[in-house]
């Protein structure tokens, strides 16, 4: 009687969060041209026009986020007697002192269709010159290219509710790179869901990874996460997250982390399974419209007991926080960020349980074993184009989150410790400029040129560079509409 009062209780939120809905538009994060449009996205949502809205969870859905966007008629031009059908034709530039410079070639296309208000649906294939050299790409390749589907999704939204299935590329927290779940992380074959209850948003997805070869056997891996985000406050976002890569010869889908409120950590102890869990929180401060305070903590692995050998393993830990003010002035924009990642996060001594697909990390694309400061001022003309002047300091160990996994400290004899961070620190001063925007939705174009000055190169002692630098992407951008009456 219980489970089908429970059963009753969501349908009836089900229909309920149905009615008045806005419509479904979600677009993937993992595409450069699109990631110009989310950041659109991150200043609407500073400015206060959508306080119903969760930032913190992308693919964002666009109807609810803010409709006035580049490339609309690609997005929006949709519906159940139209398909939109798309190509964008990219090359990458880049020319540095002392490299050979380097073009390399993309093609992106693909199809959208709305077959219903609320059914969103887009596919694109990828065809790119410098995937094909990319060692972690296990593809086919063919006359200098590689090639994947890379999106693939069936996405619906039911006011309140928000499912997606298929492939597509996921960001949690409230920055453009997450800790957790990054933007720039290879596309995951997945099932997400995510529901909004007043000021409480709940997010699931469960996904499968990329296969490893351990000794000749393949070990399938998976993954699951959850999170809640609530306001305490009306400018105040707090959200908890939990993440587990799971996996092993001949494993399956493993039912209790299908259970989208199990607490994964808890389970990992108690059934004494070596899986991989990562524990967190993030937050937004938002102040008077302009200013956003925002950070988040990840926590791979940390020692709380010192009782044993083990217990002398160094923490494994991640966090970034940062300040991002709009219109400061005519339209000027700064952010200010700081991240931090140690030795050893994201890795794990079973290979099945790095963090990682596809042969990139599902975390953020720094990498473990070093740290940032970032600031950039960004001018905007309107919401097509934008200027900005960036500076970055980073330090880089020599750890890396593909390492085969050591233990020092099971050899030493009193408190371990290890310097942050690891061995040869690589040093890099980065400025530049940049300009970036769309040219009447069928161009976008994103030039940066600027000087780096780089201490201990690709971590050897002592190889000092000074490098000026261009890069630069163009996209050349077709979308047509089709009649399908």
């Amino acid at each position: 009687m219980r489970s089908k009062r429970i059963l009753a209780i969501w349908i009836t939120l089900f229909f309920a969060s149905f009615l008045d809905s806005p419509g479904a538009v979600f677009l993937p994060v993992n595409q450069p041209e699109y990631q110009f449009i989310y950041d659109l996205s991150r200043r609407a949502e500073i400015a206060g026009r959508h306080h119903d809205y969760f930032f913190s969870v992308a693919p964002y859905n666009l109807e609810k986020a803010n409709p006035n966007y580049p490339l609309s008629g690609l997005l929006f031009g949709t519906d159940n007697s139209h398909i939109s059908t798309f190509a964008f034709f990219s090359d990458d530039f880049r020319s540095a002192k002392n490299e050979r410079a380097r073009s390399y070639e993309s093609i992106r296309g693909g199809v959208i269709a709305r077959p219903h208000d609320r059914i969103f649906v887009y596919t694109n294939f990828l065809l790119d010159e410098k995937m094909h050299g990319d060692p972690g790409y296990t593809g086919k390749k063919w006359r200098g290219l590689a090639g994947e589907i890379e999106n693939s999704f069936i996405a619906y939204n039911a006011g309140n509710l928000d499912i997606l299935l298929g492939r597509f590329s996921s960001c949690w927290g409230p920055a453009a790179q997450s800790l957790i779940f990054s933007s720039t992380a290879r596309p995951m074959d997945a099932l997400s869901f995510r529901f909004q209850w007043k000021k409480i948003l709940f997010t699931y997805q469960f996904g499968k990874l990329s296969r490893t070869d351990t000794s000749g056997a393949f070990d399938n891996r998976f993954f699951a996460g959850h999170r809640i985000d609530f306001r305490p406050l009306g400018n105040l976002r707090i959200g908890l997250f939990e993440t587990v890569v799971f996996g092993g010869p001949g494993r399956t889908v493993d039912l209790t982390y299908l259970n989208p409120i199990m607490f994964y950590h808890a389970v990992q102890l108690n059934e004494n399974v070596d899986d991989n869990t990562f524990l967190g929180f993030d937050f937004d401060w938002y102040i008077n419209n302009r200013h956003k305070l925002y950070g988040q903590l990840m926590v791979d692995d940390i020692q709380v007991d010192n009782e044993a050998v083990g217990d002398q393993e160094p923490d494994e830990i991640g966090y970034q926080i940062g300040f991002h003010s709009i219109d400061l002035f005519r339209r000027f924009d700064i952010r200010v960020e700081y991240l931090k990642i140690t030795n050893r996060t994201y890795n794990q001594k079973q290979p099945r349980n790095r963090y990682e697909n596809r042969g990139a990390l599902i975390g953020h694309a720094f990498g473990p074993d070093g740290d940032r400061l970032e600031v950039a001022i960004t001018r905007w003309f309107g919401i097509d184009q934008r200027c900005s002047l960036d500076l970055s300091y980073q330090r880089k160990g020599e750890g890396r989150y593909n390492d085969i996994w050591t233990e020092p400290w099971e050899d030493y004899n009193g408190d371990y410790t290890e310097p942050f961070p690891t061995g040869v620190i690589e040093k890099r001063l980065k400025s530049s400029l940049q300009a970036a925007g769309f040219c009447k939705d069928l161009a976008f174009v994103n030039f940066e040129a600027g000087l780096e000055h780089i201490e201990n190169f690709d971590n050897i002692s002592g190889e000092n560079r000074t490098v000026p630098f261009v890069n630069l992407r163009f996209s050349l951008i077709f979308h047509h509409l089709l009649k399908i009456d």
